[in-house]
């Protein structure tokens, strides 16, 4: 397999690495990959505080991109089970500025610091603190 990194850029004393494409991976080559090699380490930048990515960082920065854009042009979502968090920003803020309704099953106490953080709260509904609780509320707030 030929693997082309291009958009390559080094700083700082670690090489980390930014690269725009691996061209040529077929379906199997991107399995295979992901069967063969445990590191996810890009994965987790995208929910662990403080987490880099060692490599594939704009391709996290474009996921990151598409899920504001996909939140801030939703009608409707619902949270199942995600804590806020300040440190969180590239998640919950997002969350915060949509207009869309909103939906959250999970803690209460986490609900409730996520409104006092600036969600409105007219657009925002507490379904209930977890799935088996909640899910016929979900479902319901899913149909509208």
């Amino acid at each position: 397999m030929n693997l082309t990194f291009t958009g390559n850029t080094f700083s700082g004393y670690a090489p980390w690495i930014r690269f725009a494409a691996l061209e040529g991976w077929t379906e199997a080559d991107t399995i295979n990959f992901c069967n063969t090699n445990d590191s996810i380490c890009p994965a987790t930048c995208l929910f662990t505080k403080f987490k880099k990515a060692l490599f594939g960082n704009n391709v996290i920065l474009r996921l990151q991109e598409v899920w504001t854009e996909q939140v801030l042009s939703a009608n409707r979502i619902l949270i199942i089970g995600a804590a806020w968090s300040r440190d969180d920003s590239h998640i919950w803020s997002p969350l915060t500025e949509t207009g869309a309704k909103v939906g959250y099953a999970g803690s209460k106490k986490s609900y409730d610091n996520w409104i006092k953080s600036g969600r409105h709260g007219n657009k925002t509904h507490y379904l209930g603190y977890d799935w088996s609780d909640s899910l016929e509320k979900c479902i319901q707030y899913l149909i509208g």
